[in-house]
């Protein structure tokens, strides 16, 4: 019995000191990025839209932002969940990232 309660304790100590037994619910998800809203031109001709600048990268909103928000170099804070596909625009194949935005604030 107190090998059991012993080796309970040893995992414990394992998690604690580096947090590796902790599972993440969503771990794209970021939280309260600064950012920076675009309007890259209306798609008809070759523009993407509106997008947001996080980090020196251009992406596409999975949603249309509210209208409030669709203000051309508006800096903004967000929270979002990266996604796996591209937006096709710029006459590009391969498009620009697409997020989705969990949060948004002016």
């Amino acid at each position: 019995m107190k090998y059991v309660i012993l080796s309970q304790l040893v995992f414990s100590a394992a998690c604690m000191k580096n947090n590796s037994c902790i599972s993440d619910p969503e771990p794209d998800v970021k939280t309260s990025s600064k950012a920076k809203v675009y309007n890259t031109g209306p798609e008809a001709a070759d523009g993407c839209g509106w997008a947001i600048e996080v980090n020196s990268t251009l992406y596409r909103p999975t949603t249309e932002m509210a209208s409030e928000f669709q203000v051309n170099e508006l800096p903004v804070t967000i929270s979002y969940k990266l996604t796996n596909s591209n937006y096709p625009c710029f006459k590009s194949v391969a498009g620009i990232p697409q997020i989705q935005i969990i949060a948004i604030r002016k």
